[in-house]
């Protein structure tokens, strides 16, 4: 007797992917985003931000796709725009690129990315919290080894969409 509901190995891989790109496409931004007008206004003011970004896995880290290398990709990107980044500034862009090898060459990835700012509350405002006021959410893909540096393309546009914000907010005089 066949088991019922038995699901290869090679079948569940693809399946976890297109689940994965799915749910991804299906969210609408206002699920995952915060960059709308009020969240852009919270950029205006910033004088320099610190930047933070998250250890990337080993695994891909071999792939070519290191932390130190996305640290001074990101760097590079803000100071060409002209945005000073400062290591004692208060305001943080953290930057997260997380991974995990779902079959033999196929990753399942995520990207996230906010600004973190000192905020009081409104009903106390002696208590204050770094909160995230901005940020693009979250983006979930697969991809196999041999495009894993296509991640720093997708980082790249993620620090893109806030350098544009940014200026909208101090724009360059």
């Amino acid at each position: 007797m066949r088991p019922m509901g038995f699901i290869s190995r090679h079948s569940i891989v693809p399946a976890i992917a297109a689940f994965l790109v799915t749910a991804s496409l299906a969210l609408p931004a206002s699920a995952w985003a915060l960059d709308d007008a009020s969240a852009r206004a919270t950029l205006k003011g910033i004088k320099a931000i610190r930047l933070a970004v998250a250890p990337v896995k080993p695994d891909i880290s071999q792939a070519g796709f290191t932390t130190a290398q996305l640290q001074t990709d990101i760097e590079g990107r803000l100071k060409q725009a002209g945005i000073p980044v400062d290591s004692q500034s208060g305001e943080c862009l953290f930057v997260a690129v997380s991974s995990a090898k779902i079959d033999k060459g196929l990753y399942a990835y995520s990207i996230d990315m906010d600004l973190y700012q000192s905020v009081a509350l409104a009903r106390t405002p002696t208590i204050s919290a770094s909160a995230a006021t901005w940020g693009v959410g979250s983006r979930v893909g697969a991809l196999d080894t041999a495009r894993l540096r296509e991640i720093r393309s997708e980082v790249l546009g993620f620090v893109d969409h806030f350098i544009s914000a940014y200026l909208e907010q101090n724009p360059k005089k």
